[in-house]
């Protein structure tokens, strides 16, 4: 009887019947602890003669009534305050963040998750009844007898004790390192809440330096800056460590979080999670320091599942990490746009739809501005910030459908008015600029075989059909409709910017867009006979067309501004042909072109602008000739679209010249770009100088000396 009961104990104990069975005594016996104390108390009043506790607080004594009068008379008021609910009714009391309320009882009651002492008695007892069950439990069930009451060892609560008893004139205990020490063992060894609690006190006291000055009152104080640091590491790594060991959450196959099962024990542990958030959101206000930053938002990230139902504590951790991702530096933006997305990988798709506007408002704004110095954020916030809107192509699409109207309104109104200034301004600007160029990245990474979501790879719809590719069409429309707005070479530099922005949806979703029109005015206004160029009035620097939208008025009909303008024209249309150079009417496709640049350089004076655009022709009819020698024999009708296809995906156009040679220019663009990038920083002045001293011939320090000597007998000369 006794190995039989012991087999069916086991499998109970192997099922977690156990601790289920601890858990549902520990909620019987929390509810009714107060019932029992209130009525010793009474018994003992009752038994001395003494009044009770509601009568030593000024309260009117209470008569002795039969068991059914007990509660007649009494308010609703009375009746709350006589404690019957325990402490459900701080659940809805005091704020979301609980920042007004004292630090050392906001989350006390987490504390009697901690309590084992009548665990360890059971167990005692469990000992003495069935040791056979109790060693199988120590071999196999640690966890379960490695309790000690609050997870603490008695040297460890002595330690706190004697700390705790350091405090100053008002009450606030001095952190001190044995403290800190005493709560990240604790953690470590047992993941204790009421460690965890004590740790997250003392970071929001410290943290929260303005509520000194509102009168909120705080437990601890720290005044040391190293154990400062040292609180805010802890709080950071050990919070999701406790959390995910006590309530871990669900991630689902596509890279989804399911938020933990909502239980007492989760409600308490979400309001001291949220309190922790927007602690960390003031103190972010306050750091400078990058490694900080980072570390805060890779571990704040991962508390996330346990806020998602507090839209407030959402908000605020939306608005922190959208300020450091506009406004940080590189590292510290990529880290927030890692919080973003883990942020929008909530089952609730409400999150994500704010992540998507919060998101494109946010690089919208920081867009108006637009030099050297911003543009590589700039673009960095529309790389990441595609990559959101391709998570939910089909939350998505509401947005992008919303912001292209938009656009398209903005070209509307400006057409309607006319080519004034005012008009132009209206769309001529750096913020719609950016918007096209947007989402056209958006619609791209959309359309690609391979779209990453949720960091992983999902493979497109069949044909490579995506649910954004509706909207292809109308952002065309408008980035041609606003480039046929204002012509003229003063917006050349803008026709440009969205030229290349189309060029990029070109690129990656085969869609045939004619950008020859648009190019070819860019391209022959330079070189045209008509043309006269002005000497300038001083000496100017190359136009960077890359932050410009506008040709300034020194620059105006100058040879500089015209090289600048045939270098990148010409560098756009070669990578459109090459585009195109996969197609089997490439040779079609391409004959306007080649006749209208061949005529343009006829009648042109020559120079250099002239030899780089009869370059390009040259590489494009060779162009031609390469595709006419690979459909020489082909035996299929053009109406063939099955065979022509198959033709067009057995091409490998890396093989083709218009391909080869706008390799060779890319590489020289990007040799250009860097020497630039470095006289702009002034990097690697420094290193020439050390360099042209250290290959110096051995003979210098000689010629240094004479050059001494004849500086002295100048100076006799002079004399």
């Amino acid at each position: 009887m006794v190995k039989k009961g012991t087999k069916r104990t086991r499998k109970f104990a192997a099922k977690g019947g156990i601790q289920a069975a601890i858990n549902a005594r520990r909620k019987h016996q929390k509810k009714a602890r107060p019932i029992i104390a209130k009525k010793a108390e009474r018994a003992r009043a009752k038994e001395s003669g003494a009044p009770s506790g509601r009568d030593r607080k000024g309260e009117e004594s209470e008569e002795e009534l039969p068991e059914g009068t007990k509660f007649k008379g009494m308010s609703v008021d009375d009746f709350l305050k006589g404690d019957f609910m325990g402490d459900d009714s701080e659940d809805g009391s005091g704020s979301e963040n609980g920042d007004s309320e004292d630090d050392s009882a906001s989350f006390a009651s987490l504390d009697e998750y901690d309590d084992e002492e009548r665990h360890m008695q059971e167990l005692s007892l469990l000992a003495q009844k069935d040791p056979e069950f109790y060693k199988y439990l120590q071999e196999n069930e640690p966890t379960l007898l490695g309790f000690s009451k609050s997870g603490e060892s008695p040297e460890e609560v002595d330690e706190v004790e004697m700390s705790d008893e350091e405090e100053e004139e008002d009450g606030r205990k001095i952190l001190t390192k044995e403290m800190l020490d005493a709560w990240k063992a604790d953690i470590l060894k047992y993941r204790s809440l009421k460690s965890l609690r004590q740790l997250l006190t003392a970071f929001r006291a410290s943290s929260n330096l303005d509520d000194e000055k509102s009168g909120a009152k705080r437990t601890y104080k720290t005044e040391s800056p190293e154990l400062f640091n040292q609180l805010v590491v802890a709080s950071l790594k050990f919070t999701p460590m406790v959390l995910m060991h006590h309530i871990p959450y669900k991630e689902l196959p596509d890279g989804r979080f399911k938020p933990p099962t909502q239980v007492p024990k989760t409600e308490k542990i979400s309001r001291l999670v949220a309190s922790f958030l927007s602690s960390i959101a003031k103190l972010m206000t306050t750091l400078s320091d990058a490694d900080t930053q980072v570390l805060a938002l890779n571990e704040t990230s991962k508390l996330i599942p346990y806020v998602s139902g507090q839209r407030r504590a959402v908000k605020n951790y939306l608005k922190m990490s959208l300020e450091l991702w506009s406004n940080g530096e590189d590292e510290v933006r990529l880290a927030a746009y890692m919080a973003l997305r883990k942020l929008g990988a909530s089952s609730d798709t409400s999150l994500l739809d704010m992540v998507l506007k919060a998101s494109y408002l946010t690089m919208v704004r920081g867009a108006s501005t637009t030099n050297d110095h911003t543009m590589p954020s700039l673009n960095l916030m529309k790389n990441t910030a595609s990559e959101l809107y391709c998570m939910n192509q089909g939350l998505s699409y509401q947005h992008a459908f919303s912001y292209i109207r938009q656009l398209a309104f903005h070209l509307r109104g400006a057409m309607k008015v006319g080519t004034s200034s005012d008009a132009l301004r209206q769309v001529y600007n750096w913020q719609f600029v950016h918007c096209v160029d947007f989402w056209c990245m958006v619609l791209a990474k959309a359309s690609a075989e391979d779209v990453m979501v949720f960091g992983k790879k999902k493979k497109g719809k069949s044909n490579g059909e995506s649910e954004l590719r509706p909207l292809i069409f109308p952002l065309i429309q408008v980035a041609l409709g606003a480039i046929k707005l204002g012509p003229g070479m003063r917006h050349y530099p803008l026709h440009l910017h969205l030229i290349r922005s189309l060029l990029h949806l070109v690129r990656h979703t085969k869609t045939y867009i004619p950008l020859a029109p648009y190019i070819l005015p860019i391209l022959t206004a330079p070189i045209s006979p008509s043309t006269k160029f002005l000497p300038a009035k001083e000496k100017l620097k190359p136009l960077d067309l890359s932050v410009s939208i506008h040709v300034p008025a020194g620059y105006m009909k100058t040879r500089i501004l015209a090289e600048s303008i045939v270098d990148e024209a010409s560098f756009l249309l070669a990578e459109w042909s090459e585009s195109l150079q996969g197609s089997i009417a490439f040779p079609e496709l391409m004959l306007p072109v080649t006749v209208t640049l061949k005529r343009c350089v006829r009648k042109s004076k020559g120079g250099k602008n002239a030899m780089h655009v009869k370059t390009l022709v040259e590489r494009i009819e060779e162009g031609c000739r390469w595709v006419e020698s690979k459909r020489a024999n082909v035996r299929f009708a053009p109406g063939d679209g099955r065979e022509v296809e198959a033709w067009e995906g057995g091409i490998d156009i890396t093989e083709s010249p218009v391909a080869k040679w706008v390799k060779v220019q890319r590489k020289a663009r990007a040799v250009r770009e860097e020497m630039k990038r470095k006289a702009a920083t002034g990097e690697g002045e420094m290193l020439d100088d050390e360099e042209s001293a250290e290959d110096a011939p051995m003979g210098e320090d000689d010629d240094d000396e004479d050059d001494g000597g004849d500086s002295d007998d100048d100076d006799d000369d002079e004399d």
